[in-house]
This record gives C-alpha cells, structure tokens and sequence, in this order.
C-alpha cells in the first residue's frame, strides 16, 4: 500500500479558496478531495503535480507561485 500524505492548500485567488486533499507520493495525484469552499478536484490535481514536480526539480510555472502549500504534514 503507498502511504497518504495529507495536504492543507490554500489558493491565493480572488476567492482564497481552501480545500484539503490526499496525495500518492509516488504518483502526484490526488485520491480524496474534500471541499471547503467549492473548490474545483482539478484545482487539487493541479496543484499537488506541480508540488510534486518543484520537489523533484522539474517543474516551473507562474501558475505554481499562486498556490501556497500550508500544514503539511505526515500522518
């Protein structure tokens, strides 16, 4: 079984969106979303591969500095 790290995002947008998700390390994609404030699962997606690609050092793009990765932690 591959572990699940949970992640607090927050969106830096107009509406400071904010949702919880559960992340395949190994994978970058998201298992579980749950939703906080109507927040798109292909928002969650999105942000967690492009967090996966910056740790490994493959990944650059504005749209990444616009998501705040918050609380994270393992479990």
């Amino acid at each position: 079984l591959f572990r699940l790290k949970p992640y607090n995002i927050k969106f830096l947008s107009e509406k400071r969106l904010r949702i919880v998700g559960f992340f395949f390390e190994e994978y970058g994609e998201v298992t579980k979303v749950r939703d906080v404030q109507c927040c798109p699962k292909e928002w969650a997606i999105y942000a967690l591969k492009c967090d996966h690609e910056k740790r490994k050092g493959k990944f650059e793009d504005e749209k990444a500095s616009q998501i705040e990765f918050i609380n994270y932690f393992d479990r």
